[in-house]
């Protein structure tokens, strides 16, 4: 009875936290553990942006959370529709 809910909030904080940008950019300062979005900002330049690499780059870092959907969509959906139904 627990498991949706517990899903689907591993789910929505994975997804929260995966795109976290401004905090990483912020607090971490060695260039070996930044983390991905913070990674593929290098492709953005001062008087030019490699758009081509950008894109690329960030498709392929969605890639993994789309994976994990497929796989706790299920639990996802299950969680959140658990309250709105009188059981």
């Amino acid at each position: 009875m627990i498991r949706p809910g517990v899903g689907a909030t591993a789910a929505y904080i994975l997804f929260l936290t995966w795109q976290e940008f401004m905090f990483a950019l912020t607090f971490i300062t060695s260039q070996d553990k930044r983390t991905l979005p913070v990674g593929i900002f290098d492709f953005v330049g001062q008087y030019e942006t490699n758009w081509g690499n950008l894109m690329a780059a960030s498709v392929l870092i969605c890639i993994p959370v789309f994976i994990l959907f497929l796989f706790v969509q299920k639990q996802l959906v299950g969680g959140l529709t658990q309250g709105a139904v009188k059981g």
